[in-house]
């Protein structure tokens, strides 16, 4: 990346300069522009509105996320809103930084999907199976060098039932050996709303339980210390998810 001394800051050139139209779109290096914040912004506010009307969000732990980027939102995945809801509740002082983690093969594998992800979403693209490591290293230079916020699903897919799957190892890929924060999350009713059987969604109530963050500083980045951050975070989840049921069963 080319740098020029101008004094009191240093110009960067755009990580994706050199790329045009879809292929742009498509990379994990994609930068937010002027024309792709302003979509976004737009987005942000549609997604607002229409959230506010349909969806009844209520937070907890607001406290736990971290005053700046870099960081690392990890949370179960149930449903298409997960993504939207998450980003909802980040403050506006995030808007541009944060970027959801999406499976390439799923939300770019055609235009439409691309311009979805792309511009409602701010998605960048994750690919599973063979070239993911390989994907994983170039996200993770650019979450430990910039100014970003990362939003994870470590399942991987969306569950089929509403219970949590297992979460996979890649995500300690991502931390493993950084000061990066990541912070759990934990979503309860998203599913009802819009599981992954049916096209539209329906109203309901959904809540979204902020943890305290954890940092791998001192995580080996090999397969071992992968595990062992993956095992830390389900726990980590899991234990959010339980105290919601708790909490709802007190009520």
């Amino acid at each position: 990346m080319d740098e020029r001394d101008t004094g009191s800051w240093k110009y960067q050139k755009a990580r994706d300069l050199d790329l045009k139209g879809r292929d742009r779109m498509c990379s994990e290096l994609r930068e937010v522009g002027l024309i792709g914040a302003s979509l976004h912004g737009i987005a942000r506010l549609l997604t607002r509105f229409l959230l506010f009307c349909f969806v009844r969000i209520k937070s907890e732990g607001m406290e736990n996320l971290p005053c700046e980027a870099p960081f690392v939102l990890v949370a179960n995945h149930s449903s298409h809103l997960d993504a939207l809801i998450i980003s909802w509740i980040l403050p506006a002082r995030f808007t541009g930084k944060f970027f959801s983690l999406a499976a390439a093969d799923y939300f770019f594998d055609t235009p439409s999907k691309t311009v979805f992800a792309t511009r409602w979403v701010n998605a960048l693209p994750l690919k599973r199976g063979r070239g993911g490591a390989k994907a994983l290293g170039g996200l993770k230079e650019r979450l430990t060098g910039g100014d970003c916020i990362f939003i994870v699903f470590p399942e991987g897919t969306r569950s089929r039932d509403g219970k949590m799957n297992p979460f996979k190892p890649g995500l300690g890929m991502l931390v493993a050996g950084t000061e990066v924060p990541v912070v759990p999350c934990y979503l309860k009713g998203a599913f009802k709303i819009w599981p992954a059987d049916r096209k539209f969604p329906r109203p309901g109530s959904v809540k979204l339980s902020i943890g305290e963050p954890m940092i791998f500083a001192s995580a080996e980045n090999n397969k071992a210390g992968w595990l062992e951050i993956r095992a830390q975070l389900e726990a980590a989840v899991i234990d959010l998810g339980q105290q919601t049921s708790d909490e709802e069963d007190e009520d």
